[in-house]
């Protein structure tokens, strides 16, 4: 990613999340890179969108989830449709984002990964509910039973 303001939002309850001191001493490659980061930890289901579109608004670069894949399908919420970079450091059970696009899982190796890697065009997908209500996603939409698990 380009080097510039860079928000991590962290997801405290992601089942790998580190403290903010442990994630801003492995940032090291970010900073060496000209990054200037910025932490915001989550405390409620949701916020994440709404901080990643803040960011937005206030031309971040890139924002960056670190949690788990509904960390980055909460930042995509907020980020669908601007200019700022999503990026991802795999906190979180499973990671399937992060392990498709080939970031490493453990923290240090992600942090060199995310200091080495461009932004890419993606494309977004968008499911409406019958309610009206829509949501954005990724990398799949399930319904049914997959999607209550």
């Amino acid at each position: 990613m380009l080097p510039g303001r860079v928000l991590l939002v962290r997801n405290p309850r992601a089942r790998r999340a580190p403290s903010e001191g442990a994630l801003r001493q492995v940032s090291t490659p970010l900073l060496g890179r000209g990054w200037r980061i910025v932490i915001r930890s989550t405390t409620e289901a949701g916020e994440a969108a709404r901080i990643a579109a803040g960011a937005a608004a206030e031309g971040y670069n890139a924002v960056v989830a670190v949690g788990g894949d509904g960390t980055v399908h909460e930042l995509v919420q907020g980020l669908a449709g601007t200019s700022t970079a999503l990026g991802v450091w795999p906190a979180g059970t499973a990671d399937v984002w992060a392990k498709e696009t080939g970031v490493p899982a453990k923290r240090e190796r992600a942090a060199r990964f995310l200091a080495r890697a461009r932004a890419v065009p993606l494309d977004v997908g968008r499911v409406t509910f019958e309610d009206g209500t829509s949501r954005r996603f990724l990398l799949m939409c399930s319904v049914g039973l997959d999607a209550e698990v």
